[in-house]
């Protein structure tokens, strides 16, 4: 596994995912790390900390079957406020942990938000043919499903979909996020990190092109070195490679196949991405987890605010 180093963020920790080839597959997978920088920790909970960690139970996707696995769910409340709450969701990467202490993290950083937030794991294999994508999101996220990881937390009395679903996810998991509204009109907004649609790992999907969360509100990240959706098509150039990875995935363009990236937010009215320069991180990681300054649109505080617009409180 390649060395774990910290964002280009002095003062300011960042969870980490490292990225490796698993086989003969060339399918990408994601080993969960965290990485510390010398003067910080994590996100430190405010005085009053989110409720949890709780956990339930789903009917998710295994390879060769339909929606009739049992899988968990982790999940923090807000110590604040009147429940029912609306829902972030979190799916991690190809071969990752749901409930590593990154996700852990992240959970707590988004309930202290206003949200009841919750990671989901899934079958998150390295089978990443289109169809197999699809209806890992379906068992997920199908409003018509009562044994859905959505319609599942619903029931719970800290949650109300009706207010709103915020969905996350890094690489598969980005793809988790990014289909979730065709499988549920309540997803207000969808954050996307290290994503793509590339024939290198057999990653093809026309229903990442038009769908209904690309009609709704979308942010993606992608480092500029990710070597996974970096070189896709256009090899050995891994900016121009991630703008056309953000490209086909969002169905915003930038330049030619092969011209050089944008380092600067690429944006329509509800559609925006950004190629992650070089200098914020030292090795060819999907971007996820970038701390920094709320002025900063592309930031983890940035994007809990715009979540919170998307919602009904």
């Amino acid at each position: 596994m390649r060395k774990i180093t910290h964002f280009f963020q002095p003062t300011t920790p960042s969870p980490r995912l490292a990225l490796r080839r698993s086989g003969a597959r060339h399918a990408f997978a994601l080993v969960a790390a965290v990485a510390l920088s010398t003067t910080g920790a994590l996100y430190a909970p405010s005085a009053d900390a989110a409720n949890g960690p709780f956990t339930t139970t789903y009917s998710g996707r295994t390879s060769g079957d339909s929606c009739n696995t049992s899988r968990q769910i982790v999940y923090y409340a807000p110590s604040t406020g009147t429940a029912p709450f609306p829902l972030v969701t979190w799916t991690h990467g190809t071969l990752g942990i749901y409930n590593d202490a990154a996700t852990h993290e992240y959970l707590q950083y988004m309930a202290d938000a206003g949200f009841v937030a919750a990671s989901i794991q899934y079958d998150n294999d390295t089978d990443v043919s289109g169809s197999e994508l699809v209806q890992k999101a379906r068992c997920i996220f199908d409003a018509a499903n009562p044994n859905s990881a959505i319609n599942k937390l619903d029931a719970l009395a800290v949650v109300d979909v009706s207010k709103g679903i915020f969905a996350s996810g890094l690489s598969q998991g980005s793809l988790m996020a990014h289909l979730s509204r065709n499988f549920h009109s309540q997803v207000r907004g969808a954050w996307l990190s290290g994503t793509g649609d590339t024939g290198l790992f057999s990653v093809h999907l026309t229903e990442l092109h038009y769908t209904n969360t690309a009609l709704v509100n979308i942010r993606a990240t992608n480092g500029q070195q990710d070597a996974v959706f970096g070189p896709g098509y256009c090899p050995g150039n891994y900016a121009a490679g991630n703008a056309q990875q953000l490209k086909h995935a969002t169905g915003v363009g930038y330049g030619s196949a092969c011209s050089v990236a944008t380092s600067h937010p690429n944006n329509t009215a509800n559609v925006s991405w950004y190629v992650v320069p070089g200098y914020m991180h030292t090795t060819d990681f999907g971007f996820w987890n970038k701390h920094g300054q709320c002025s900063d649109p592309w930031s983890r505080c940035a994007v809990k605010d715009w979540a919170k617009t998307l919602v009904t409180p």
